[in-house]
């Protein structure tokens, strides 16, 4: 996180012309606009960030308003990284169950894989009579189509978590950009007080456009903040059931693997003593 420069450490000199230009569009600032958005639904707002509405005149008053606008900074520092934890919980799980998903589907892969060479094997030791009796059972076994009913209902309720989830990425985008507002509009505003002269009238103005950016970031981290539990109690519940199916699974695949094992060096042993033998191919002269 980066740490902004003291007040004392911004220029003193600043533009005529910007100095101008924001005075301007401080007098031109239609106040009547200007509304609070509501939070009584939001209670993790808090409210010893919203600036006082007294207009600030004195030079005391001017360092007042300063040590609000630090409480307020230290205020959302700490709240922004508890909202960053629970974002980065968020993201792991997410990464996680997108693994399992990469993980399921290889396993499907490997399984049709695995039938469709037994099947191939199975009748090539046929023709050639390598195996008889049990080998042959064996393999008849596994040449059998896989059964990947557990495999497609893991996948597909991973599918449908993995793809819930625009509601929260709406939030996610949204937050960051009342964000950079919010820290925005205070480095705006301490430059203004460092350096500036403004009147009462202005100095309103300043206060309300500055309190209502910063509680649109504070309403919606703040909506953010009481889904985001949700979502992540949702989706770890999902992964928990998913890893059960696929332990349950994984047992009787390997039992089939070492089945599969078995047959393949059984095979390769009955390839090796059927008097197979090299023969070199003569020059045509």
């Amino acid at each position: 996180m980066t740490t902004e420069k003291p007040f004392r450490d911004q220029p003193s000199n600043l533009n005529l012309l910007l100095k101008q230009q924001i005075i301007r569009q401080l007098e031109e600032a239609n106040e009547d606009h200007y509304k609070r958005p509501n939070y009584e639904d939001c209670v993790t707002i808090d409210k010893k960030t919203t600036i006082s509405k007294k207009i600030y005149s004195s030079e005391s008053d001017f360092e007042g308003l300063r040590m609000t606008l630090a409480n307020t900074q230290i205020n959302e520092s700490t709240a922004a990284e508890n909202h960053k934890l629970m974002c980065d919980h968020y993201d792991l799980l997410e990464q996680v169950l997108e693994h399992v998903v990469q993980y399921v589907e290889c396993i499907i892969l490997e399984s049709k894989s695995m039938n469709r060479l037994s099947i191939a094997l199975n009748a090539f030791a046929i023709s050639d009579n390598l195996i008889t009796g049990d080998a042959t059972q064996h393999f008849n076994t596994l040449c059998e189509s896989p059964n990947l009913a557990t495999l497609e209902e893991v996948r597909t309720k991973l599918f449908v978590c993995l793809n819930s989830n625009e509601n929260i990425n709406s939030l996610r985008y949204e937050c960051e950009e009342k964000k950079r507002d919010f820290h925005l509009a205070l480095k705006n505003f301490k430059i203004i007080l460092e350096v500036m002269n403004i009147n009462n009238s202005s100095l309103k103005k300043l206060q309300h456009q500055f309190e209502e950016v910063l509680m649109k970031y504070q309403e919606c981290r703040c909506v953010l903040d009481k889904e985001l539990p949700y979502v992540i109690a949702e989706r770890s519940k999902v992964l928990s059931e998913c890893l059960g199916l696929l332990g349950q699974d994984m047992e009787t695949r390997l039992e089939d693997k070492l089945h599969f094992s078995n047959q393949i060096k059984k095979l390769k042993t009955s390839i090796d003593g059927d008097g197979y033998a090299l023969v070199k191919k003569e020059d045509n002269v």
